[in-house]
């Protein structure tokens, strides 16, 4: 690593890289209808929406102008 190299946080507007779980309504197996409540299990609000947040214009999850 070179010596003058800092890292330097964004705090704001705050990046976010949005992701999304697809999984079918009907689905029967027990192990995916396992993992997908697993991933999804506790999440809330996001804070996508928040005016410290940013996402870019081409986002799916972006809501706001």
């Amino acid at each position: 690593m070179p010596p003058d190299l800092v890292q330097r946080p964004v705090v704001e507007p705050a990046p976010y890289w949005t992701w999304g779980l697809v999984s079918r309504r009907d689905e029967t197996r027990k192990a995916v209808r396992a993992a997908v409540e697993a991933l999804a299990r506790d999440v809330g609000g996001l804070g996508l929406d928040a005016d410290t947040a940013w996402l870019p214009a081409g986002d799916p999850f972006r809501t706001t102008g």
